[in-house]
């Protein structure tokens, strides 16, 4: 049985920091370009839509960084000392991290802080589309980030097969 060298998952491990903000922009678009379909019937051609990615980018992600940095990496460094390597954790933690992030920006744009408090106690009114690319980006995110920077299973806990048999090799 061959191992991986520490310094793959390293690597991997700063790829999944790097590229996971990403798929938020990407969601972004894709409902940015839904939204723009449904309710204004705009047909898209192939330079508006370059425009609006680099459009969405734009506006993702400094805050996906952000959340990824202040909210994404501890719960990482939690999930690591547990030994969590579920797909449902990951994917889980991820929603609830987009949801907290998209309601910090939501209530900085109000005039108020009365108007923030109402919009984070009417939950009805987290019902719009970027509260929902939001949550969907963010664990859409988070399950990117599982799959290139967690080990697979065997190699993480040194040569259990598979539902924690371990193997012997002759």
């Amino acid at each position: 049985m061959t191992s991986k060298p520490q310094g793959f998952y390293r690597r991997n491990l700063a790829y999944g920091l790097c590229l996971s903000p990403f798929i938020v922009a990407v969601v972004t678009f894709f409902s940015n370009c839904i939204d723009q379909t449904i309710h204004h019937h705009i047909v898209f051609a192939a330079e508006p839509l370059i425009a609006s990615f680099f459009y969405c980018c734009f506006l993702s992600l400094p805050s996906a960084y952000l959340a990824e940095l202040l909210l994404g990496v501890p719960v990482w460094f939690v999930f690591r000392h547990y030994g969590i390597s579920s797909g449902y954790s990951y994917g889980l933690c991820g929603a609830l991290i987009g949801l907290v992030a998209v309601h910090i920006l939501s209530i900085c744009f109000y005039q108020s802080w009365i108007d923030g408090a109402e919009y984070l106690l009417t939950p009805a009114r987290w019902m719009n589309l970027p509260t929902v690319s939001a949550i969907m980006g963010g664990s859409l995110a988070a399950l990117f980030f599982r799959s290139v920077s967690v080990p697979p299973r065997n190699e993480h806990r040194g040569g259990e097969g598979v539902g924690g048999i371990r193997c012997r090799v002759y």
